[in-house]
C-alpha cells in the first residue's frame, strides 16, 4: 500500500481542524451571555442611588449596581450621584456629549436625553 503523504498530511490537518472548531463552538454556545450590571431601581426616598431628574415634572429615576446600560429617557435636566462614580451620554439636539460624575455629586446639569448608562 503506497501513501501519498501530501493528501494524508492534508487530511490530518483537516480533520484536526474540524475537531478544533467543533471544540471552539462547543465553548462559545456554552458561555453565559453578558448581563448589564445596572438596574433600574425604585428610589423609595433613597440617596445612595443615581437618580435622574426630569423638570418641572419632579419625575425621577433610579438605577443602583455597576457596569453599562442603554436607556431612553428623554428630558432629563440633572443628575444626583449617590454613591456612585461614572457617566452618562446624553443626546442633546443630535450631539451627544458625556457627562461625567464623582460620588456625592448634587445637581449635575445633563440637560438632555439619556441615552447610556456607565456606573464605576
Amino acid at each position: 500500500m503506497r501513501f501519498h503523504v501530501n493528501k494524508t498530511v492534508k487530511a490530518a490537518v483537516a480533520v484536526t481542524f474540524a475537531a478544533a472548531m467543533v471544540a471552539g463552538s462547543a465553548v462559545t454556545a456554552t458561555a453565559a451571555p453578558s448581563k448589564a450590571a445596572v438596574d433600574r431601581v425604585d428610589c423609595d426616598n433613597r440617596t445612595d442611588f443615581l437618580q435622574l431628574w426630569k423638570q418641572p415634572s419632579g419625575e425621577e429615576l433610579c438605577f443602583a449596581n455597576a457596569g453599562d446600560l442603554p436607556v431612553a429617557v428623554y428630558g432629563v435636566t440633572y443628575l444626583n450621584s449617590g454613591n456612585n462614580a461614572g457617566y452618562v451620554r446624553v443626546n442633546r439636539n443630535g450631539s451627544v456629549v458625556q457627562v461625567n460624575f464623582l460620588k456625592d455629586q448634587r445637581n449635575v446639569d445633563v440637560s438632555g436625553d439619556v441615552i447610556f448608562i456607565h456606573v464605576n
